[in-house]
């Protein structure tokens, strides 16, 4: 009918409205780690049994190593964390003088809580 199709058209430009000015970018792994961590009141050694040795959760939360594929899947698990926002690259990476990747600082994204809750509700 002429109602739905303009109730389509108007849902089309609605969306791509929304993409354009209001887009919500996945957390970062780590700010999201960190987030949960505050949530759940988790202090860095409770990431030993997900991460490794203190040490090892002390390197990935300083974005000095980055996350293995069992570290992601412990962290889903374990924190419930989507793997949808584990396995994506740490944002603010930068190359050191003997060329590892380490981050610079961390990355700091305001929508970062408000879409880890929506992806664990």
């Amino acid at each position: 009918s002429k109602e739905s199709d303009e109730l389509e058209v108007l849902v089309m430009i609605i969306e791509k409205y929304e993409e354009k000015n209001w887009n919500i970018s996945e957390p970062d792994p780590i700010e999201a780690i960190k987030i949960r961590m505050q949530e759940m009141h988790l202090k860095q050694k409770d990431l030993v049994p997900y991460i490794g040795n203190k040490s090892k959760v002390s390197e990935v939360l300083n974005r000095k190593v980055g996350l293995s594929l069992s570290m992601i899947y412990n962290l889903s698990n374990g924190l419930h964390l989507p793997l949808e926002v584990l396995i994506q690259p740490s944002h603010k990476m930068a190359t050191v003088s003997n060329n590892h990747t380490v981050a610079d600082k961390n990355c700091t994204n305001p929508s970062s809580s408000a879409l880890l809750s929506s992806h664990i509700s």
